[in-house]
């Protein structure tokens, strides 16, 4: 176990001082530099270390496995005795699952609980386990062999419905009035039998009997009777519920069943964005865009704030109006009125989430908890999330976080030299070179199930993951499972596979990142991106340690913990389908992407593959050079892997003093966009053994002062 305690405020001010000045060289034209702002690769090294230490508190620990799943279940313990609502982070793969399950199976009876995950799947899967934790406890005397002294379970299913909200006919009250008079086949309702159902002649009403309903919705199917349930006090459902409303059948002695805990299982938030348009106004958000446009916010609620509460109680009543019909018309309806219902609102409130748009008004919200939950404790499991953004939506919750070395069965092997993003990969050319290069891989290492996750769809390519695993088949003769980013948390189907790669990063446009920022911060986000060192957890043969990695984040804390909780947290569920933490299988996941994942995350080792386009990079010179000379560049990279500038390090290896680095460089045949690199170029300067110095120079009128050079 090793411990990250050390603090060092000077050394972590003189970091920041690095990074500012990486940003600022790239835009400044000054040659001068402070000799001591400009750090070598060791200094760089033992600064990423100690960024690392002075982040963590005095008393946080790199855990083992064993013992982030032994104090998980204390603090769990804990938080469901306290009732202290607490979002626990840790990585994906430590057996949470297991210890929240160990944890509610000793529940009191009387306590009611609410799980709820991501998918059915994982709901039976859960279920299944549940059932065989709780008989082992059983045998093992830790609870009760009864019914009144142990908790009961169930899992609740949902109906698809034919109706654009995908809710089922059974909540549809007004229609099944209308469906019990007339003898159509219950069995099944289309949208076709509902509208042949309106519009046949009144005919004397047909008694339904329980075998007429196999499979109907009007409240004897296994839908609305599995709520009938109340003696079982466990009950496991969908995300869903936590921001839906209440079900109609959800009911006992007249009251909806509400939970003393609640556990949420890999989900902290949900989002979504919507746009009225101007064609969509109501005379309140008329009147009030006109007053925006010409006095500003302030005057345009001080006029108009109450016409928009009264628009959206309007909207209200037009919303119950329509509650239970299944008619497409009464459903456009009911869309249409709860847009400019949570539109008015957020006027009326001046949240900055809701922002004019050239056609109307785009509004973006976070879902918090339905308000019939704000008496339960709530207890949040996920790997990924950022504590900043999640207290800023949930502020009394605690959030408690472990950090764990992964086994080293698994190993992360990130590709660092390129991005890999949605645009790189328009080119056919450079997702041919990834999908060979995939298959070398696979094939020098006799993997025959590789899981591949990537993007769902690219420019020009739909089913984007799909077909660079199908490319891949046709090479390696494998069987390679296949997924997309935003649809991997809690899937247990990458669990056989013998390598994992996962290519690209998920990442949002910087307009949902801003309307993301003003949801949860309300406020406006700067976008601008810098660049700088990173530490990043490193473990090989010698040992763990951190090694820096040059890397782009946002300059805006907002913007950035928006981007981590949203973006970052994706691209690691899916590198966490490799179970670092508790597969008993060794594999490599493949990370190609050199998108900075976070201090907490660890790789094993670093690659590097190129592109054409970086190819190209070096055969641009800005001095003519042989045919010869370029080929043997070329070659010299492709061959021994190094780095893309790797070359250029050897080009100055002859020389022992540098005044001017563009100079240097532009001589040596470097590309022009490097020459012109500043920071660049005072980092491959570093690489080939060179320090800044002070010497004295001559002036004119017989005067000396003191200039920095570069030397060996």
């Amino acid at each position: 176990m090793a411990k990250v305690t050390e603090r060092n405020s000077i050394l972590r001010a003189k970091i920041e001082a690095a990074n500012a000045k990486v940003q600022r060289d790239a835009e400044a034209a000054e040659e001068d530099y402070e000799a001591d702002e400009i750090l070598s690769q060791k200094e760089s090294n033992a600064l990423a270390k100690k960024v690392i230490a002075s982040k963590s508190a005095e008393d946080e620990e790199i855990l083992t496995v064993e013992e982030t799943g032994q104090k998980l279940a204390k603090a769990i313990e804990s938080a469901i005795v306290t009732q202290q609502s607490t979002l626990f982070i840790s990585a994906t793969g430590v057996g949470k699952t297991d210890r929240f399950l160990e944890e509610i199976a000793q529940i009191r009876r009387e306590v009611k609980v609410l799980v709820v995950m991501q998918s059915h799947a994982l709901i039976q899967q859960s279920f299944e386990k549940f059932k065989k934790i709780q008989a082992r406890l059983t045998q093992q005397g830790q609870i009760p062999n009864s019914w009144f002294g142990r908790g009961e379970v169930s899992t609740f299913v949902g109906k698809e419905g034919a109706f654009d909200d995908e809710s089922p006919m059974c909540e549809k009250l007004a229609l099944i009035k209308r469906t019990q008079a007339h003898p159509l086949p219950l069995t099944l309702f289309t949208k076709e039998q509902i509208a042949l159902i309106k519009t046949a002649p009144p005919i004397k009403p047909k008694k339904i009997t329980r075998e007429d309903c196999e499979s109907c919705y009007i409240g004897w199917c296994r839908y609305t009777e599995q709520f009938n349930t109340f003696h079982e006090n466990i009950r496991f459902m969908t995300v869903h519920e936590l921001y839906s409303e209440p079900s109609f059948y959800n009911r006992w002695q007249g009251k909806h069943w509400v939970p003393d805990l609640i556990i949420v299982d890999d989900h902290t938030l949900s989002h979504e964005s919507f746009e009225v348009p101007e064609s969509g106004f109501t005379e309140g958000m008329k009147q009030y865009c006109k007053e925006l446009e010409a006095n500003g916010v302030a005057k345009a609620l001080e006029y108009y704030q109450f016409w928009l509460i009264s628009d959206a109680k309007k909207a209200a009543g037009e919303i119950k109006a329509v509650h239970g019909d299944g008619s497409d018309e009464a459903e456009a309806v009911r869309l249409k009125q709860t847009q400019i219902l949570e539109v008015c609102g957020a006027l009326a409130n001046a949240e900055k989430s809701c922002v004019r748009t050239e056609d109307g008004f785009k509004y973006t919200k976070v879902y918090r908890m339905h308000p019939r939950f704000k008496h339960s404790t709530v207890i949040w499991f996920d790997g990924t999330a950022n504590p900043e953004v999640f207290e800023k939506v949930y502020p009394g919750a605690k959030v408690v976080k472990f950090k764990t070395q992964k086994k080293e069965l698994v190993r992360h092997i990130q590709v660092k030299t390129r991005s890999f993003s949605k645009y790189t990969l328009t080119n056919p050319e450079n997702v041919n070179i990834l999908i060979d290069w995939i298959a070398a891989e696979c094939i020098s290492k006799g993997i025959q199930k590789p899981g591949i996750i990537s993007y769902m769809n690219i420019s020009g390519v739909d089913a984007f993951a799909c077909y660079v695993a199908n490319q891949v088949e046709l090479k390696i003769q494998g069987h390679p499972i296949v997924a997309h980013f935003g649809n991997t948390r809690g899937s247990n189907e990458f669990e056989d596979c013998d390598a994992i790669f996962v290519v690209g990063r998920y990442m949002m446009p910087p307009d949902v990142i801003q309307d993301l920022g003003r949801a949860v911060y309300g406020a406006t986000c700067d976008l601008e991106r810098v660049k700088g060192y990173q530490a990043v957890r490193f473990q090989d043969a010698e040992g763990l340690r951190y090694e820096p990695m040059f890397a782009t984040s946002y300059k805006d804390p907002i913007a950035e913990s928006i981007y981590q909780h949203f973006c970052v947290s994706e691209t690691l569920q899916a590198i966490g389908r490799g179970r670092a933490y508790h597969s008993t299988k060794a594999r490599d996941v493949y990370i190609i992407t050199n998108q900075y994942l976070g201090e907490d995350f660890e790789v094993n080792e670093f690659r590097e593959l190129y592109l054409p386009a970086d190819i190209n990079r070096l055969q641009n010179l800005t001095v003519e050079k042989s045919e010869e000379t370029k080929a043997k560049i070329a070659e010299t990279m492709q061959e021994r892997g190094k780095n893309a500038f790797a070359v250029y390090v050897e080009m100055l290896s002859g020389l022992t003093q540098i005044e001017d680095t563009k100079a240097a460089f532009e001589s040596s045949g470097v590309a022009v966009s490097v020459a012109k690199d500043k920071g660049r170029r005072h980092e491959l300067a570093v690489a080939a053994g060179f320090t800044l110095k002070p010497v004295t120079v001559e002036g004119s009128r017989g005067r000396t002062y003191i200039k920095t050079v570069w030397t060996k």
